[in-house]
């Protein structure tokens, strides 16, 4: 087993560091040799921001709805410091909000866009190898995204409107995330759309 600090040390100092020539942190693409952690942090950071705009929260009101320092926050949000699980945890449980990737086979790539062969998300091909996920993640946003149009043409205020982050909207249209099943739930009760769709006939 690696120790952490080995681990820290292998890492550059903040993972905006990680960011290509010319990228802003944290929409901006990362080296391609970028870590998962890299990648994580930059998920995490996206998300805390995108739940911030939606309830139109300062980094301020934010540090202190979540019982925090504003400094800590901020360091989350700029990828100025790779944030800690006490910390994610606290943010998490303070403003109701799932920072953390959701979980899945580690054998996965990070998020279902990866899988695009040619084209774009979510009408490109698939690679020969993408798992069922994939295809499901990309069946999934082909259905979202005419249906989300006719909804609202500005993303943060249909995130507001669906009661869902903003990121979780961007995911759908853009395959950034692997969304797990309440927040697909939520959508299509609010949508009122069908998303996932029965894979077999059931039995009489």
């Amino acid at each position: 087993m690696v120790p952490a600090v080995a681990i820290l040390d292998d890492l550059k100092r903040r993972p905006r560091c990680y960011l290509a020539d010319g990228g802003t942190w944290p929409d901006g693409p990362l080296e391609s040799d970028a870590p998962l952690e890299a990648r994580v942090a930059q998920h995490i950071a996206v998300v805390l921001r995108d739940c911030c705009k939606a309830r139109r929260l300062s980094s301020y009101k934010a540090a202190d709805a979540a019982s925090m320092s504003q400094g800590a926050l901020y360091n989350v949000l700029s990828g100025r410091a790779w944030p800690n699980s006490s910390v994610v945890a606290r943010i998490e449980r303070n403003l109701a909000v799932v920072l953390w990737p959701p979980s899945h086979d580690a054998e996965m790539k990070l998020c279902p866009k990866l899988y695009l062969d040619s084209g774009d998300w979510p009408y490109g091909e698939l690679t020969p190898d993408a798992p069922p996920e994939a295809g499901i993640a990309q069946t999934i946003s082909k259905r979202f995204r005419p249906a989300f149009t006719r909804f609202d043409s500005d993303v943060a205020r249909g995130a507001r409107r669906l009661h869902v982050s903003q990121g979780a909207i961007e995911a759908l249209l853009h395959g950034t995330a692997w969304l797990d099943w309440p927040t697909i739930a939520r959508i299509e009760r609010n949508l009122r759309v069908r998303l996932l769709g029965l894979t077999a006939t059931p039995r009489r």
